[in-house]
């Protein structure tokens, strides 16, 4: 289960430290120390057994995802009996969802400095080996 609802694993990756994490740029982390484990997987429903039918395939850090428990189950054989169709085109799905050349980062910073933080990375010329789109600011 993920904070989406019940989900099926599609595939587990470890994320390192690398050359152009601002933790290593700034002496905190050293290169190649392990981060956490991302975990791509699709939707099948949410808590209550409804059918998930749009953006199914997400992420998540493996922390974040408990596995299937008993009631969990109930509701996937709830799924297959009830919405057979929709169970069977589940299982079909190929998620285009990579993990590989990606980094996401989310900052926890007081709100009178966050506009500041965003316009200064935002302004940095790092070399990344990804196209980087830059910062973007939620509450």
């Amino acid at each position: 289960m993920s904070e989406d609802g019940v989900a099926q694993v599609i595939s587990l990756s470890d994320v390192y430290i690398e050359e152009f994490n601002l933790c290593y740029r700034s002496g905190r982390c050293g290169l190649g120390e392990f981060i956490h484990t991302l975990v791509s997987y699709k939707v099948l429903c949410d808590f209550e057994g409804v059918p998930r039918k749009r953006n199914r395939a997400t992420f998540a850090s493996l922390s974040e995802v408990d596995v299937a428990s008993a009631e969990t189950l109930e509701i996937v054989s709830g799924i297959r009996n009830k919405h057979e169709e929709y169970f069977l085109d589940f299982l079909r799905y190929k998620s285009s969802v990579r993990l590989k050349n990606s980094y996401n980062a989310w900052l926890n910073v007081p709100e009178d400095e966050a506009h500041e933080l965003a316009a200064y990375v935002n302004s940095c010329d790092l070399e990344m080996p990804f196209t980087y789109p830059g910062v973007v600011l939620e509450r």
